[in-house]
């Protein structure tokens, strides 16, 4: 393939790959301004932020140093991946024709974000000049909540959508009290849900069952419908440590309260167990473990997905999947109804959820 001038108007690869990247829901939201310091070979790079298959990855300023030129001009190019690493991806010097102004570069790495292009002339340089620092960031639009809610519901399609969002009740909900977009209360025996009003965590929800053996402090969500709807939900927030406890955070039948049930598909915590995610029909179970066991300080960001007319679960601690996709005991007769809650069983123990920014969930398009 012919590399042709900047001006030219003629795109080179790099930059169509960091486009399909771009189309692909990876790319620059902000930052990440090259510049040729002018300094040896040195370039340096603006702080920046990406998105990178679903995760933002935030990035100090900083800068790389190219490899010493060549007799022939060579174009390398920056780039980032989603550990954050900045990086070079060294060209091939070659001399210069007439249908190729510029030589060829490495491979682009599919998942990669590109920042931009270096074009170090032939006469082995000793220093980047500004000059021959191209940008080449494909800028991904970070939509606000409003915009992605607007575009959520629009077009015809029925979409479910539900959010606890920021504690701002300025005091304790009682039973059936509506929270949040589509949340209710659930409480019994000493269980409390309350909302923290200063500290690291203000604004979150905190439910606590208080002493009193099987007592329960949590929110039901909206009922969601059967499996085949396809629907998700994340959440994110800190789980208490202990013995003799139920969490639940995913879909069960309409919840009196949050002991452990038949017919569930979420993350579940049982007596001193590790954090799982369940599929239980009928009693019987297909489980993912996680393999931590909640200490009460570890804030964590929890998925469950379901796919494919209700055929496919899938499971995400802090964006990795636990575990391969779920296709037994998914409970199809499940007339799902969203659930975050804890239980402290047989304990007279007090046991918390701190959810510290939110628990929110959608139904898939198409699916009404």
């Amino acid at each position: 393939m012919a590399y042709v001038s900047q001006t030219s108007g003629i795109v080179d690869h790099a930059f169509l790959a960091n486009m399909y990247e771009g189309m692909t829901g990876n790319g620059i939201i902000s930052g990440g301004v090259l510049t040729g310091t002018g300094t040896d070979r040195i370039v340096s790079y603006t702080a920046f932020t990406a998105i990178i298959n679903g995760v933002f990855v935030v990035v100090a300023a900083g800068s790389v140093t190219h490899d010493v030129g060549e007799v022939n001009p060579r174009t390398d190019f920056i780039k980032c991946n989603s550990s954050g690493t900045v990086a070079i991806v060294k060209g091939i010097a070659t001399a210069e024709s007439a249908s190729q102004t510029r030589p060829p570069m490495g491979t682009f790495t599919a998942g990669d974000v590109l920042l931009g292009m270096v074009y170090l002339i032939g006469g082995s340089p000793t220093v980047v000049l500004d000059a021959n620092v191209f940008d080449r960031r494909v800028m991904f639009r970070a939509h606000s909540l409003a915009q992605s809610a607007q575009q959520f519901v629009e077009g015809g399609v029925h979409k479910g959508f539900w959010a606890l969002g920021l504690a701002t009740y300025g005091g304790a909900p009682g039973v059936n009290d509506k929270v949040g977009l589509g949340c209710t209360v659930q409480e019994t025996g000493t269980g409390a849900v309350t909302d923290i009003q200063s500290g690291a965590n203000a604004g979150a929800w905190l439910f606590s069952t208080g002493t009193t053996n099987a007592s329960d402090a949590g929110v039901n969500g909206p009922a969601v419908g059967a499996v085949t709807k396809d629907w998700t939900m994340v959440w994110r927030g800190i789980l208490a440590s202990g013995t003799l406890q139920n969490v639940v955070i995913g879909a069960q039948a309409v919840a009196a309260d949050f002991a452990d049930a038949n017919n569930v598909i979420a993350f579940r915590v049982s007596g001193t167990g590790t954090l799982q995610g369940v599929c239980d029909s009928a009693g019987t179970e297909t489980t993912r473990d996680t393999s931590f066991t909640p200490d009460g300080t570890t804030e964590m960001t929890l998925r469950i997905e379901v796919r494919s007319g209700g055929t496919i679960v899938r499971f995400f601690r802090d964006n990795v999947q636990v575990g391969a996709d779920v296709t037994t005991n998914i409970p199809a007769s499940l007339a799902a109804v969203m659930v975050c809650g804890i239980d402290n069983g047989a304990s007279g123990a007090n046991r918390t959820i701190t959810a510290t920014f939110d628990w929110f969930g959608w139904r898939e398009v198409g699916n009404a």
